[in-house]
Order: structure tokens, then sequence, then C-alpha cells
């Protein structure tokens, strides 16, 4: 037993510091307002930098935006750290917590392009679906088979087939060649300038706003897109001859003719077969 100065006596085997549910409680909810702080910092880093540019046209890269984000949220959770306050320490770990669980994300997240076994694998799950989709094989012209993915988050549903895709940093990929195979509406037409061509494959062929060759199969819309060429529209119609659909052995002699609901809408809105 010992005795204080008041000459009260307590246990000498009596912990010290002992948190009470009311320290809990407190520090769980400091941590929960670190957390929340940190959501607040990510919307003010977002909505501050975002219309940033580095170069004349080029915005601020991403890595940039993750120094600043880390800046604002490591910065302060140190210091709180060595206040030896306990709720300092619940909101500095509220504050560490999702930033930590973000660089995690980022450092180990999968960014790869597919290999080839994993492109294979999409291209063998589209063919068994049976959902209409076109490439161009698996090196037309020396471009390389790249990425394979489904669409239709907004806009038409379809497969997206990328052949050589061009990386630069934090702004972003562009592509060598593209071939979208998209479900069509009459609507979707009606909001782009339609040009009629000569059909290709045996099909209507257009092209809506100068972006890329067209063309009409089934239910389906092709659009086949040279980025790399400087006569696209030339490039597109060397290209065309190379397509198939998923699980097809060789390119297709001619494509599947348009429903006739699809060629009515062709015709009505983009003009009769020059």
């Amino acid at each position: 037993m010992l005795e204080d100065g008041r000459g009260t006596r307590e246990r000498a085997d009596q912990p010290r510091g002992r948190w009470s549910w009311r320290s809990w409680l407190g520090v769980g909810a400091a941590w929960l307002a670190g957390i929340v702080c940190v959501i607040l910092i990510a919307f003010f880093v977002y909505a501050a930098t975002y219309p940033i540019t580095t170069e004349p046209g080029q915005p601020l890269g991403d890595s940039t935006i993750v120094l600043v984000f880390t800046g604002l949220v490591v910065g302060p959770a140190v210091a709180l750290w060595w206040t030896h306050n306990r709720y300092w320490y619940g909101f500095a770990g509220g504050l560490i917590a999702p930033w930590a669980a973000l660089m995690l994300f980022l450092l180990f997240g999968d960014s790869g392009w597919p290999t080839a076994e994993e492109l294979d694998q999409k291209a063998e799950r589209i063919a068994a679906s049976g959902t209409p989709a076109y490439y161009l094989g698996d090196n037309p012209r020396g471009n390389d088979l790249e990425d394979i993915y489904r669409n239709g988050k907004s806009g038409p549903h379809g497969v997206t087939v990328g052949y050589d895709y061009h990386c630069q940093g934090d702004l972003g990929c562009t592509v060598d060649i593209s071939v979208h195979t998209r479900s069509i509406s009459p609507q979707y037409l009606r909001g782009r300038r339609c040009e009629r061509l000569d059909p290709v494959l045996g099909v209507p062929a257009v092209r809506l706003g100068n972006q890329a060759l067209n063309l009409f199969t089934g239910h389906s819309m092709i659009s086949l897109a040279d980025h790399e060429s400087e006569n696209a529209l030339q490039g597109e119609l060397e290209l065309a001859p190379m397509l198939r659909a998923f699980g097809d052995s060789g390119p297709s002699a001619a494509l599947p003719a348009p429903e006739p609901a699809v060629l009515r809408s062709v015709e009505e809105l983009c003009g009769p077969m020059p």
C-alpha cells in the first residue's frame, strides 16, 4: 500500500493512465473526424488543382496532385502526433489511415496492360457470349493488340479494341487504331453529322462527324478509327478488309447485312447510297 501526501492510500499495483470509456469514445470520435477531414481535403485538392495547367493545354499531372494531397494530410498528422494528446493521436490516425490505403492502392494496384494470355481469355469470353464484336487480328499493319474491354456505362453498349497505346505520364493515353462494335439506334445517328460512303464489305458505310469509318451490320455499328495515318479515311478503308468477328480464324469476306430497321435509319439520316 502507498500513501500520498493527503493521507489517502492506494494499491501499489493499481494501473495508472487507464482510459475510461469516455476517453475511448472521444478518441474514436476524433479518428472519425480525421477521416472526414481527409475526404474534405481530397475534394479541395481536386477542385483546386484540376483546372491548373503546367504548359499551355496540358493539365497538372496526377503525381503532382498526389504530392499536394500528401503534404496537406501527412504534415498536419505528424504535427498533431507530437502534441502527445490522446485525442489528437486519434485525429492524426484518422488522417493517416485513408491516406495510407490510397498510397497502397496506387503502389500495388493493377494498372498495367493485359497480358497476351489475358487478351486471349477476354476474346474467348466475348466469342462464347455471342456478343457481336469485331477486331483486326493481333497485329494489323504492325500495330499490336493491347486492350479489349466492354463499354456501355453511358451511350451505346458494345466492345472496344485498341492497338498500340501511347501514354504520356499522367496526361493520359492515345491509341493508333481502335475498333468499336456498338449497339445502334436512330437517336445515336441523329446526334452526329453523317456522310454516306460507298459500301464496304457489302454493308452500308458512313462517316459520323469525320471521326471514323462506320459500318452497319445486324443490329450493330462497327466504328474503325485510324489515328496514325495522315489520311485517316484512306487508312481506315485499307484496314477494313482485315475485320473479323471474335472467334473467327480469319477476316470476313463480307459482313452480315444490317437489319431492315437499321438500314432504314441509315438511309433516312445519312441519305441514300451514293
